[in-house]
């Protein structure tokens, strides 16, 4: 009976009996517990987070895509400038939107009541320019879809920053300002020393007549008609101004 006893005792030692006390395992139990708990909470707020910042991403990149090629015109297109030289052959240069407007404007300034008839088309030709580009510019604006704009800028404004969504409205008023703005100043379609040429109903270029120098009288009146409304001018250069400006601050252009 003692023998039995001792195979016994051996057969299941002490420290093994001691492995299945309860007891011991409930820092462990409780452990992970807690860990299941906490990732029960923390995974769908971090999965709510991620698709927050992932949809605010593609609204983002939806939102840039959209007004890009706005962004690309501005960069790209440069400006005819004609030169003021009397009796000499014209002498022409490309110039960007910024260095074309302060020369022009200058030049205003300067030409305003000129007399010889190669300083007035040159005035005219260079303000025709500057209104070509801006219509250029007006129709690539209107290609883009503000209302579809507007309307995703509202289902995901509260995943943009106060910042953010301030600075999408002000781009969307601005360039819709622009358009209303072009559109009522712009008065200078029917010139009579240069006229227009229109492809389906859009602006491609200018026409001069051959005999364009010798029509004095046509380019009096156009002179004066351009001087009545210096202010049209003035709140076109003005406006095509902010939207340079907005349009590159929104990209983070000039800092490229």
């Amino acid at each position: 009976m003692t023998d039995t006893l001792l195979i016994k005792n051996k057969a299941i030692p002490y420290e093994i009996t001691d492995y299945l006390d309860m007891n011991n395992w409930e820092p462990y139990i409780l452990l992970i517990a807690t860990l299941t708990l906490i990732a029960a909470i923390i995974i769908p707020f971090v999965q709510k987070k991620y698709d927050e910042y992932r949809t605010k991403r593609s609204f983002k990149m939806y939102f840039k895509n959209q007004i890009g090629f706005i962004l690309n015109y501005l960069t790209s297109e440069k400006i005819e400038y004609q030169e003021f030289i009397v009796n000499k052959d014209i002498t022409k240069e490309k110039l960007e939107l910024s260095e074309f407007l302060k020369r022009y404007e200058n030049d205003f300034k300067h030409h305003k009541d000129a007399v010889q008839p190669e300083i007035i088309l040159t005035l005219l030709i260079n303000l025709q320019n500057f209104l070509l580009f801006s219509s250029h510019l007006r129709n690539i604006i209107e290609d883009v879809d503000f209302k579809d704009l507007m309307k995703l800028t509202l289902k995901h404004g509260n995943k943009l920053s106060k910042k953010e969504l301030s600075n999408i409205y002000q781009l969307i008023a601005i360039l819709d300002r622009f358009i209303s703005i072009y559109l009522y100043h712009d008065r200078f379609g029917k010139m009579k020393s240069i006229k227009r040429l229109t492809q389906e109903g859009v602006w491609i270029g200018l026409d001069l007549d051959k005999d364009f120098i010798e029509k004095q009288d046509f380019l009096n009146d156009d002179l004066l008609f351009i001087n009545e409304h210096e202010t049209s001018i003035a709140e076109i250069a003005f406006v095509l101004r902010d939207v340079n400006q907005k349009i590159k601050e929104y990209f983070d252009y000039e800092k490229k």
